[in-house]
């Protein structure tokens, strides 16, 4: 398939009507190229932000207009990052004014300032609009969007007056979360950070999962208990030995305590940051298991491989996936310190945690002895 890239289009053509004679001709299909400047150049988080947010848009009024497109990621001289769409169009006219618009603001030289202006006008509506989308062709884009804005950009670049009015509207973005753009369409609507997920208990997790890591896994969770051990906690069971990370955890309750009430999503779990640090009601209110949950009363698994970890209280279910499976060495350091507390436990207590035998005077008949009494 030949190849356009979307930055060589304003000197390519004159106009959208001699694109739109390019997609005829390639009617079958060709593949347009999507620079991400920002990666692996700037690496600031909102710059990378912006270029997602502007990849996902074109691609999601690309697709009204084409009878098939799809997107792998590419790598530019093992540094810079690029989208590849393949596109089979349908309406070559409208295709055409879209691209012709786009390539305004990837335009270095500005030629065209009028049609770049209003494509960033469109931009800022559609991200506005993004929360509230049912649905994508590209879903991934608009979570490594989020990923960016809200995991990065909002600590980095953002001032405080204007996260707070967008806490207010947004809640759960003040705990690094997001409505995840995965699942929408079927009316699911589930909480997505760089750390993990918070989903509702009716989900169908292993479909979900599958959505992610590709229909032909097969992801299942095993039993395990959560322990704590010179301040880490560590779920364990008779296979893993893995850390729970316990900021995530603890972000993640508080997530769902001040952004959800009852399983519904409410404005009103959502106090300023003055509030939050001195409102009687908010500590009252999480002693309460059901806005709070208490860890004792949470399910703790693990997968197969040991490195994701689900916490299944009566409301939501916890995913972490930034976990981290202790090796053979560490298991070991692990149990020697655990040796060490019940032997400190055993000095407390009073017991002896040695047993000191006679065992050369054992014979036959004391053993006898032993065996009946």
């Amino acid at each position: 398939m030949d190849v356009l890239n979307i930055t060589s289009i304003i000197d390519l053509f004159k106009n959208s009507s001699e694109i739109s004679d390019f997609i005829r001709v390639h009617e079958q299909g060709f593949i347009l190229e999507v620079p991400l400047p920002s990666i692996g150049r700037a690496g600031e988080h909102l710059s990378i932000a912006e270029d997602l947010l502007q990849a996902s848009c074109l691609a999601e009024n690309l697709t009204r207009s084409t009878k098939s497109i799809s997107c792998k990621r590419s790598t530019v001289d093992n540094y810079f990052a690029r989208l590849d769409f393949e596109v089979i169009p349908r309406e070559a006219q409208v295709i055409a004014k879209l691209l012709w618009e786009y390539a305004a603001i990837f335009d270095v030289q500005e030629r065209h300032p009028r049609i770049a202006r209003r494509v960033w006008s469109s931009l800022g509506k559609y991200s506005v609009d993004l929360d509230s989308q049912n649905e994508f062709t590209f879903p991934e884009l608009v979570e490594d969007y989020y990923a960016n804005l809200v995991g990065g950009a909002y600590r980095e670049e953002y001032a405080d007056s204007d996260l707070w009015e967008i806490y207010a509207k947004f809640p759960e973005r003040r705990f690094q979360y997001w409505k995840s753009a995965f699942g929408r369409s079927t009316g699911l609507v589930f909480y997505a950070s760089t750390e993990g997920w918070i989903v509702p208990p009716e989900t169908d997790l292993p479909s979900l999962l599958k959505s992610f890591a590709g229909p032909m896994s097969n992801i299942a969770f095993h039993e395990a208990e959560l322990r704590m051990v010179e301040g880490q906690a560590y779920v364990v069971n008779q296979d893993h030995v893995t850390e729970l990370p316990l900021a995530s955890f603890s972000r993640a309750l508080c997530c769902q305590a001040n952004a959800f009430w009852s399983g519904v999503f409410s404005e009103n779990r959502f106090w300023s940051e003055f509030l939050w640090k001195t409102n009687k009601t908010y500590f009252d209110s999480i002693r309460d298991p059901f806005v709070f949950p208490n860890p004792s009363n949470i399910r703790f698994l693990i997968n197969d491989y040991g490195d994701i970890i689900l916490a299944q209280a009566e409301q939501y279910n916890y995913i972490f996936f930034e976990t981290r499976k202790l090796n053979q060495s560490e298991i070991i350091r692990l149990r020697d310190s655990l040796t060490r507390a019940c032997e400190l436990v055993d000095s407390i207590s009073g017991l002896d945690g040695t047993i000191s035998c006679p065992w050369d005077t054992l014979d036959d008949d004391a053993f006898e002895q032993l065996l009946y009494h």
